[in-house]
């Protein structure tokens, strides 16, 4: 019997991976390798990426590290600092930041006198700050407990170098200059009960017989004399208030002098009145270097013939302060009496009354006294000034006034 066609047609399965298929082979070829060109440029690019990248982040650290190594707290810390030490009355840091100034001193500035100082800086709060870049502006409210005002403080950020911590640096600080007049040279100046050589300090020359210093002080009160000088005369404190704040700004002047004492008034008094004495001894209705005369109801001068006079002195008299270490005086309702003589016996005279201001003006001689020189205060010849009418600075109006300049 022959085989069936199904049977013929019958074919052995593989089993397994135990005979190659067609089109394994390409399926488990490994994959294709580049051309050498392109491998060899990739090689060499990876060095070159990783300078790049450390080039970078070099710069990074030469540019950011200064900044973050930034230290003592930026520009309100610095300003803290020096407000910290203001507060305290660190005198030595305070002049340490102070603004220098053309023919100012700041040696006053010490720890003594501004211990001794009232409405000082008690306490600030720091109001804004602002930076541009190496610069930055930090505004501060000062206040004394009576008073408070904004000041203004200007920084700059400083480095030794790229890899050196930035610190900011306070701008010297200013104070407005305080002028203090007063008497031709004296040899020290007392502030706060310290006594400074006056050669320690920044003098000038003002005229009239005055001089001066330019003080720089820190805000608050302070109480400045003159040292003690003789009997005759006592030192006059004065009080120089600094305001709370420490920008440019109008100074004040403030007048040191010396009042009379009470013996130096009555030595005053006495030489006046010794003076007036004198002028009674005259026999002459106008009588030389006095400060009264026989005049008519419109003060013009009667020419009378000799006679005696009466001088009664005025009660009181005041005393004020005048240019330079000298003191003005002036006194009220002066009375004088003039009598003329008879031409023949039993004739009756009519006596003359006047009325008399006295003014005059005392200052040292030099030699441990006072010389007072005698004045009457008028406006012209007519009013019965027996001398020479002068002009004359006046104190009290900062405008002058007409004298009567007798001569003795």
């Amino acid at each position: 019997m022959s085989p069936s066609p199904r049977s013929q047609a019958a074919r052995t399965l593989p089993r397994g991976w135990s005979a190659a298929q067609p089109g394994t082979a390409e399926l488990r070829a490994p994959l294709a390798e580049p051309p050498p060109a392109a491998a060899g440029r990739s090689r060499a690019a990876r060095p070159a990426i990783a300078l790049l990248g450390s080039l970078a982040l070099l710069l990074a650290l030469v540019t950011i590290l200064p900044r973050v190594l930034m230290t003592g707290g930026g520009p309100e810390q610095a300003v803290r600092d020096y407000l910290d030490a203001l507060v305290a009355g660190d005198a030595q840091v305070v002049r340490a930041h102070l603004e220098a100034r053309d023919r100012a001193s700041s040696a006053a500035i010490t720890d003594e006198i501004l211990a001794g100082a009232t409405e000082r800086v008690i306490d600030y709060r720091i109001t804004a700050v602002e930076r541009s870049g190496d610069a930055a502006v930090v505004t501060a409210l000062l206040e004394t407990g009576t008073a408070a005002r904004t000041s203004t403080f200007t920084l700059t950020a400083r480095s030794a170098g790229s890899f050196s911590p930035v610190t900011w640096e306070l701008d010297p600080v200013i104070m407005p200059l305080q002028v203090v007049l007063t008497p031709t040279a004296p040899e020290e100046l007392i502030i706060n009960g310290v006594t400074l050589p006056v050669a320690d300090l920044a003098g000038f020359g003002s005229g009239y017989g005055r001089s001066g210093v330019l003080l720089q002080l820190p805000p608050g009160a302070y109480v400045l004399s003159l040292p003690e000088a003789d009997a005759l005369r006592t030192p006059v404190p004065a009080r120089l208030e600094v305001p709370p704040t420490l920008e440019h700004g109008r100074h004040v002047e403030t007048t040191l002098s010396y009042d009379l004492s009470a013996s130096g008034r009555k030595e005053v008094i006495a030489d006046l009145e010794a003076q007036l004495e004198e002028c009674a001894r005259s026999t002459s209705p106008q009588p030389v270097g006095c400060p009264f005369g026989v005049v008519d109801e419109q003060g013009a001068v009667i020419r009378a013939g000799e006679g005696t006079w009466t001088v009664t002195p005025p009660d009181t008299y005041r005393f004020t302060p005048w240019v330079a270490d000298a003191w003005s005086v002036a006194g009220e309702d002066g009375r004088a009496v003039f009598t003329p003589k008879s031409a023949s016996a039993g004739e009756e005279v009519e006596a003359r009354i006047v009325t008399f201001p006295i003014g005059a003006v005392s200052r040292p001689d030099g030699g441990g006294a006072l010389r007072t020189e005698l004045l009457h205060v008028g406006r012209g010849a007519g009013s019965g000034c027996h001398g020479t009418v002068i002009e004359v600075e006046d104190p009290q109006s900062d405008g002058t006034i007409s004298v009567c300049e007798i001569a003795r």
